[in-house]
């Protein structure tokens, strides 16, 4: 048996070529780039691809080598192709085509579509955002709220996209592709739960509860306590809760809404801040008709389509890893009349202005069944 110092500088040595090797190879593959800029052929085929591995692997009857070399070359494959997607765009149009770089998004005097009613967290996000010269029209539905956009009755629209507590709110993202929209900017906002009934109405005398039934699910550690004798009622907005406990003239219903809900509707606060979570928050998006960044802009969003094929979510990942790219957020949504097939929207930093983001981009272009960037824009998040 030979001394372990030995062998370790025998692998030490086949690092070394392994290296130059490996430096040679990237070397060449900027030849490959080079010439499938200057005749228009894409980096990626993955024809040849699956032909090479099946050729090195043929013949290997261990498996863990089998496997081993598979992965290996797989690998060197990706970091060529990078490679070259780096080279033939770097000297592209660096911004994408139908987004304009502005200044500032312009907020000042606009009309803006929010889902709910007076006195809800959709309007308070747009008050948050926009400020108190903003026109806040109410809609029924998030349909609608995107529909006002697209026929232009509206500026902006809002929609909530994201819950720290409950998730996703995964029917904004399919609206976000099924009309052809922005993402302009993004606004965190506090959700502070509060019981509201009544004027004069006592804990004790509360029989029902309505609210959003997020609100209630938010609400779930009150609820099964000091409320815990109440019945609880979905409502489709905290705010309409609120408005329908206000017209009820009944002092044993009450709801869970928001501090500008009692405001608005004259009723009285008789627990305050009873969410579990004290950092609840909700994500609202801006959206717009115009592709609008600035160079304060910091996150990208994108929705990509995977071919249907081995490893193409692990493909698709690298591009981020090999840039130096941090993701935020992955979220998946199933395609619609292709069964078990997905679209992934993620949301990472960057601005559209950067070389990494333009190397990526480009790459995902080439190897998604399609791609669509959504918006680059300022994060809202408060970061301590």
């Amino acid at each position: 048996m030979r001394d372990l110092i030995e062998v370790r500088d025998d692998i030490d040595k086949v690092d070394k070529e392994i290296l130059s090797l490996y430096e040679k190879r990237l070397s060449l593959s900027n030849e490959v780039a080079e010439y499938k800029k200057s005749v228009g052929k894409p980096v990626f085929d993955k024809e040849r691809e699956d032909e090479k591995i099946e050729t090195l692997t043929a013949g290997i009857k261990d498996k863990y080598v089998h496997d081993g070399v598979r992965e290996l070359f797989t690998e060197l494959m990706n970091d060529s192709k990078k490679l070259q997607y780096r080279e033939i765009s770097k000297n592209k149009n660096e911004i994408p085509e139908g987004f304009s770089l502005v200044p500032e998004i312009d907020t000042k005097d606009k009309t803006v579509a929010f889902q709910g009613t007076e006195g809800s967290f959709g309007e308070q996000a747009v008050y948050q955002y926009f400020g108190e010269s903003v026109k806040a029209v109410a809609k029924p539905t998030f349909f609608d709220v995107v529909k006002s956009l697209t026929e232009k009755e509206v500026d902006y629209a809002v929609l909530p996209i994201e819950n720290s507590r409950a998730g996703s709110v995964y029917e904004n993202y399919d609206l976000m592709l099924k009309f052809d929209v922005a993402i302009v900017a993004e606004v965190i906002v506090d959700i502070r739960h509060n019981l509201l009934a009544l004027p004069g109405a006592k804990l004790s005398e509360i029989t029902d509860v309505y609210s959003h039934p997020q609100a209630l699910m938010q609400c779930s550690e009150f609820l099964n306590g000091e409320g815990k004798n109440m019945k609880k009622h979905e409502y489709s907005n905290t705010a309409l809760a609120a408005k329908m406990v206000a017209g009820s003239g009944d002092h044993k219903f009450a709801a869970i809404a928001s501090k500008r809900a009692a405001e608005k509707y004259g009723l009285e606060i008789i627990r305050e801040n009873i969410q579990d979570d004290s950092q609840n928050q909700t994500r609202f998006v801006i959206l717009s008709l115009n592709r609008f960044f600035s160079k304060k802009s910091d996150i990208i969003s994108i929705c990509v389509s995977l071919k249907d094929s081995s490893g193409t979510l692990y493909h698709t990942l690298s591009h981020f890893a090999k840039n130096g790219l941090n993701m935020i957020s992955i979220e998946s949504r199933p395609i619609i009349g292709r069964d078990w097939e997905y679209r992934f929207f993620i949301d990472f930093e960057g601005n559209l202005l950067s070389d990494n983001i333009r190397f990526a981009l480009y790459g995902l272009s080439e190897e998604m069944e399609s791609m669509k960037i959504l918006g680059n824009y300022k994060s809202g998040r408060v970061t301590t």
